[in-house]
């Protein structure tokens, strides 16, 4: 199953540090996927889920794209990111699921646990037997 930090957190929310290039770094480093929010903003991408935060140049994530879960935040970053090569991306707003770019069934935790899918269960309240991943805010327990 993989598992995935949410914006960067793994060992419980860290509102200050989420999305951020260290946070992020920090996840990879543990052999966690991560789940971004990229948005585009004055011509650029940037890291942040609410506001522009670090820029992102998708070179310097290249080598991690397999690791990296792209929230798009808003239609341009999805177009730019639609034509990268073996990104997985996905934008939504209000759905209870989305399906990323690499065909993965992204679930809302409002529909709970979907076998196959990723469920994003920021709080760890669901079973996760039969998921393909969780992207969680607490996935510290699951790492031992």
């Amino acid at each position: 199953m993989k598992l995935i930090a949410h914006r960067g957190n793994y060992n419980g929310k860290e509102s200050e540090k989420e999305n951020t290039i260290e946070h992020i770094q920090n996840c990879l480093s543990l052999g966690l996927d991560v789940e971004i929010d990229i948005r585009f903003y004055d011509k650029k991408l940037f890291f942040g889920h609410d506001f522009a935060q670090e820029n992102f140049i998708a070179d310097q994530w290249e080598k991690y794209k397999n690791k990296l879960w792209v929230h798009c935040k808003d239609i341009e970053t999805a177009l730019i990111f639609n034509k990268f090569s073996g990104w997985n991306y996905f934008m939504h707003e209000n759905d209870d699921a989305t399906i990323t770019s690499t065909n993965i069934l992204w679930c809302h935790p409002r529909v709970g646990p979907v076998k196959g899918a990723v469920l994003v269960d920021v709080e760890r309240k669901f079973e996760l037997e039969g998921l393909y991943g969780v992207c969680s805010d607490n996935l510290i327990d699951l790492l031992k």
